[in-house]
C-alpha cells in the first residue's frame, strides 16, 4: 500500500512541473484606491481561492466555480523566470481579463478591485462583459511565495501566491 501512494504521489508531482494549481486559504490580496494602499486581507469568500496557468499566465478564481468563471486572468509578456529574484520587484507589462458589472473604462476597474476582487467574483448575473486591460505589473519572490502587483487604470492590486503553488522554480 505504501509503495502505490508513493508511486501516485511522484506521479502527481511530476504531472505538475511547470503549473500553477493552489487551493488553499494562503493566498491573500490588497487593493491600491485612491493614490493609497490597502492592509493585506484574506479572501472574503468561504470557498478558498484557487489558481490554474503558469507563472506568465494564470487565472484565479473561487474553488465552487469553475475555472471559466474566474474572477481575473492575467497574462504577463516577455515572462522571465530567471529575472525574478527575492526581495527585490521585476517589472513587466501584460494583460488582466475581469468580468465588469455595470460600468465601463476606469470606473469598471475600480469597481472590479473595490467589488468583486475580494470575494473573488467573475460572472455573477451571467451576461457581464469581459474587459481587458494593459496592466503593468511587479513580480518578487519573497519567503514562502511570489508577490504579484497589478496596477491598471489608476487602480491596482497585489496578490500572495504561496510558493509551493508554483512548480518547476
Amino acid at each position: 500500500m505504501k509503495r502505490i501512494l508513493s508511486l501516485f504521489l511522484l506521479i502527481s508531482l511530476c504531472c505538475g512541473c511547470g503549473t500553477l494549481s493552489y487551493n488553499n486559504t494562503n493566498g491573500k490580496y490588497r487593493q491600491y484606491l485612491d493614490g493609497y494602499w490597502g492592509r493585506w486581507e484574506p479572501f472574503f469568500t468561504s470557498e478558498p481561492a484557487e489558481f490554474q496557468g503558469d507563472p506568465y499566465s494564470f487565472i484565479v478564481y473561487k474553488g465552487e466555480n469553475h475555472p471559466s468563471n474566474f474572477c481575473f486572468r492575467i497574462h504577463v509578456k516577455d515572462f522571465d523566470k530567471d529575472a525574478v529574484k527575492k526581495g527585490a520587484g521585476t517589472k513587466f507589462t501584460g494583460t488582466i481579463e475581469y468580468f465588469a458589472f455595470q460600468a465601463a473604462g476606469r470606473k469598471a476597474s475600480e469597481d472590479f478591485v473595490k467589488r468583486s476582487l475580494g470575494y473573488l467574483d467573475g460572472r455573477v448575473v451571467g451576461s457581464e462583459p469581459l474587459v481587458k486591460r494593459p496592466v503593468d505589473i511587479e513580480v518578487q519572490k519573497i519567503s514562502g511565495g511570489y508577490l504579484y502587483t497589478f496596477l491598471f487604470d489608476g487602480v491596482g492590486f497585489s496578490v500572495v501566491i504561496p510558493r509551493h503553488s508554483v512548480a518547476n522554480e
